[in-house]
């Protein structure tokens, strides 16, 4: 049975005066009538629902992706956390992921975005997938907000991806950053390089499971320190303090996992990273990538107590030379013998050699010659 519809006279006046409101509504009507007539409930919503839909390439996705899904737990108890959030707005892509601790965003420019939205999608699934698609092929995205299914198409190549509710996604709260300052990304890698090895990994200590990065003074001059220690070495790297920060004294803890992945970030970057800090959270920002952290709540430790002073004993070497004898002896290191030691002759003898017994109880030694010694004071 065909239903009958009538319209007020005034409704009818104002579609042939303005062509382009009448080709709108008309084209509603066909629409509406035809799903009565198949007996179909459509709600309007649906008949103006958008469906993202855009293409890029696969260099920018990919590299993105690799970043942001390194954040992403593996094993997340709570599903979402697993998924990267995908938004399409404004002529760029914004990538999202969370572990509840660290948050990282990017941003990938596209040509062509049809149609602008966001989706969930798990994040590692994706990365894989996008990995091994053709280089020389673009890769277009379509999300079905009404089915949660993200189509993705690439050469002779289409996967479906089962979404999440970008309203279950976990958005960080406001925080208010009260300190920044910028580094050369440069310095910064050199910063991480010298003393990321000496943090540590326990968790009954986690205090020292990151960087301590505060402000010293010495000799009247002001300087931006970082600390890291497991409570057997320690390492220590300071620079001339930021102008910025010059009248603000801070101490915060860093954690390790952050410092690990923004090395990897930071690898290819050649201009400044803004460093913000809150009394909670810490964020690095550069090029078109955003990544923000919580601080370890913890004290950590006087370390200047144990560093020595006023050494009066020093030695210098060739820095080659050293490296290349550690790496040789350090193989019997390696193996399970409490019998492996290092033994040093007396610092007078004109080469200084250490002594390593194996396991098959002959010695391997190593001798060195000092480019320059001074010489410890007598004992009286």
């Amino acid at each position: 049975m065909i239903a009958s519809y009538s319209f007020p006279s005034n409704f009818l006046i104002l579609v042939s005066t303005f062509p382009l409101i009448s080709f709108i509504i008309k084209s509603f009507l066909n629409c509406f009538i035809c799903a009565s007539l198949l007996n179909e409930d459509v709600p309007i919503i649906d008949l103006f629902s958008k469906l993202m839909k855009l293409q890029l390439s696969k260099s920018n996705f990919v590299k993105s992706l690799s970043f942001v899904q390194n954040i992403v737990e593996s094993k997340a108890t709570i599903p979402i956390l697993a998924n990267v959030l995908l938004e399409a707005k404004q002529g760029r892509l914004n990538l999202s992921a969370t572990d509840m601790d660290i948050t990282i965003f990017d941003k990938i420019k596209i040509n062509n975005i049809e149609s602008e939205g966001s989706t969930s999608v798990p994040a590692q699934i994706l990365y894989n997938v996008i990995k091994e698609l053709p280089d020389d092929h673009p890769i277009d995205l379509n999300y079905d907000q009404n089915n949660k299914k993200l189509h993705l198409m690439s050469s002779k190549s289409k996967f479906v991806f089962s979404c999440l509710s970008t309203d279950e996604f976990p958005i960080s709260s406001t925080e208010t950053f009260k300190i920044s300052f910028n580094l050369e990304a440069d310095i910064l890698k050199e910063i991480i390089d010298k003393t990321y090895f000496a943090s540590s990994n326990e968790e009954t200590r986690y205090y020292l499971n990151g960087l301590y990065i505060h402000t010293a003074s010495l000799n009247n001059k002001n300087y931006l320190r970082v600390v890291a220690t497991d409570g057997h070495r320690l390492a220590q790297y300071q620079i001339s303090s930021p102008p910025t920060i010059n009248k603000n004294n801070f101490g915060v803890i860093v954690p390790k996992k952050l410092i690990f992945e923004l090395r990897k970030l930071i690898d290819e970057v050649k201009e400044n990273v803004k460093i913000d800090l809150s009394e909670r959270k810490i964020r690095f920002s550069f090029n078109e990538t955003i990544i923000v952290s919580k601080l370890i709540d913890g004290k950590f430790p006087d370390y200047e107590k144990v560093i020595p002073l006023n050494n009066d004993k020093t030695l210098t070497v060739n820095k080659k030379e050293l490296l290349e004898s550690i790496k040789r002896v350090s193989i019997f290191s390696r193996e399970i013998d409490p019998e492996t030691s290092i033994f040093a002759f007396p610092p007078h003898a004109p080469k200084q050699s250490l002594t390593f017994p194996s396991q098959s109880h002959f010695p391997s030694s190593i001798f060195l010659q000092p480019q320059s010694y001074i010489a410890p004071r007598p004992l009286h």
